[in-house]
């Protein structure tokens, strides 16, 4: 796969700019994205909801089993947010994502909207560095440096597979971000307590699902 950092994209068209982030639940615009050669930009192709009439909107999926996921809270995020130090660039938040079209395929190419852990179709989403800076901060040149920078970490850290976006928010967080589920393996029908929810594992021949009971007050002594 080619990545294209030693080539000279073009800056983000105002359409591409405005439209690039439809769908997600905060306010956010386009600067400078790593793909910009490699997944040009066409609102033609975009997805189109037949049922609703109108563009797909995108949303945030769980990262799921991507080597990211581990990486970036042990250290991969101190040694990115180092080197932007160092090149004195002060965003307001650096996140691994997973974003996609809102109705992304499930695992068996069922649609499932609403589940934000729902596995999406490798096609339709993808697991980006997302930079949020506060809006006018920088120019083009100056995010596309700061997605270069971040994207030579990610490399030397054995991790090719994760472009860098940078974009203007005056949000703190990507809203929307799903939180990772803690979520332990236990012996059949043991229940783990995480909270007011009891979880339980039905036996293995079942295919070991989990399900979730509301605690009672008296269990979760309140």
């Amino acid at each position: 796969m080619g990545h294209h950092i030693g080539s000279a994209p073009n800056p983000p068209s105002e359409e591409e700019r405005e439209f690039y982030y439809l769908g997600l639940d905060y306010d956010a615009r386009l600067l400078a994205r790593t793909s910009s050669l490699s997944l040009p930009w066409s609102f033609r192709h975009w997805p189109w909801d037949e049922q609703n009439w109108q563009p797909q909107g995108k949303r945030f999926f769980h990262l799921g089993g991507h080597p990211i996921a581990a990486a970036w809270p042990a250290a991969l995020k101190a040694a990115v947010v180092a080197v932007l130090n160092e090149r004195n660039f002060s965003p307001t938040f650096v996140e691994p994502v997973r974003i996609g079209f809102a109705s992304s395929p499930g695992p068996a190419g069922r649609r499932r909207r609403g589940d934000a852990f729902a596995p999406p179709s490798p096609t339709s989403s993808a697991v980006v560095l997302l930079v949020g800076v506060a809006p006018l901060s920088l120019s083009w040149r100056e995010g596309m440096d700061m997605a270069r920078c971040c994207r030579r970490v990610l490399e030397r850290a054995g991790i090719g597979d994760v472009e860098v976006e940078v974009q203007e928010t005056n949000a703190k967080f990507p809203v929307g971000v799903p939180s990772r589920p803690r979520v332990r393996r236990r012996a059949s029908g043991q229940p783990k307590q995480d909270g007011r929810f009891l979880y339980f594992y039905l036996p293995a021949n079942s295919g070991r699902r989990l399900f979730r009971r509301r605690r009672s007050r008296h269990q979760s002594g309140v």
